[in-house]
């Protein structure tokens, strides 16, 4: 699902959306129509700011696990650097981390 301005909000396996944002780059659309957002010409931008902040969340949970953080660690301080970028961060960054951190303890 594509998101424009609103911070996305994970339903699923991250890795695989990530996987798919790259297959919905070839589509060859004059613009989109988000599941949150305004319509956009520039989806390919929307886009990018998407997979960015999707693999900033990825990178950043998997280094909070691997230095030994806990989940709430993790929550804290997750794709800070994001976060003038979104409505809702605060909230929906939150919930992104305490559904991912569980799945990538395992990886």
């Amino acid at each position: 699902m594509l998101f424009v301005e609103r911070t996305p909000s994970i339903d699923g396996d991250l890795k695989g959306w990530l996987q798919a944002i790259a297959q919905l780059r070839s589509i060859p659309a004059v613009r989109a129509i988000p599941g949150h957002g305004p319509v956009t010409a520039d989806w390919h931008g929307a886009l990018a700011n998407e997979s960015r902040y999707l693999s900033t969340l990825l990178e950043d949970v998997r280094t909070a696990i691997k230095l030994g953080r806990s989940m709430e660690q993790a929550i804290d301080g997750s794709s800070l650097s994001e976060r003038g970028n979104w409505v809702l961060f605060d909230i929906v960054n939150r919930r992104n981390t305490s559904l991912i951190f569980p799945v990538l303890e395992w990886e």
